[in-house]
């Protein structure tokens, strides 16, 4: 059994067990053996736990979930589009080394409709607080999502939003 990597200049990894089983699977079964059986795996997981809740940190090959082609970094572009949206009030100030922000937790299920959302924020006032947990609940509420989908598989996903104020 091999552990651990010889690393080279010329050939970086390429002496690593992963690499080398992966290699020998490819070499043996074909090159898209891996990924085919990933699919299938992950096919019949879905049909036995249909209401399985995903992580958004656990979503390799699933797609995003704004119905807008332009997110194609969806968890970075969701906060900064929805800050573009937030009214900010005229007598609201934060000083320079305070941390504010609003924030969203909620889940997208498989019919693109929002459940279990909850909303919180650190460092703002009650008069604020109010203000802007209601803007991110009505931006959320009235945005036009999407289900998660991981090779065509309609997925419930659990999302978070932060927007620093």
């Amino acid at each position: 059994m091999l552990i651990g990597c010889i690393v080279t200049d010329d050939d970086k990894y390429g002496n690593c067990y992963e690499r080398l089983m992966h290699d020998a699977i490819e070499k043996k079964y074909g090159e898209d053996f891996i990924s085919k059986s990933k699919k299938i795996v992950d096919s019949i997981y879905h049909r036995k736990n249909p209401d399985t809740i995903y992580s958004r940190f656990n979503s390799y090959g699933m797609l995003n979930r704004s119905k807008s082609k332009t997110y194609r970094n969806w968890h970075d572009s969701i906060s900064k589009a929805f800050s573009k949206n937030f009214v900010i009030p005229k007598n609201y100030t934060v000083k320079n080394d305070s941390i504010t922000y609003v924030s969203a937790d909620f889940i997208i299920n498989k019919s693109g409709h929002i459940d279990s959302l909850k909303l919180s924020s650190f460092g703002l006032s009650k008069e604020y607080e109010n203000i802007f947990k209601s803007q991110l609940k009505n931006q959320i509420l009235n945005n036009e999502w999407q289900s998660t989908k991981l090779y065509g598989i309609e997925l419930n996903s659990k999302e978070f939003i932060v927007i620093s104020l």
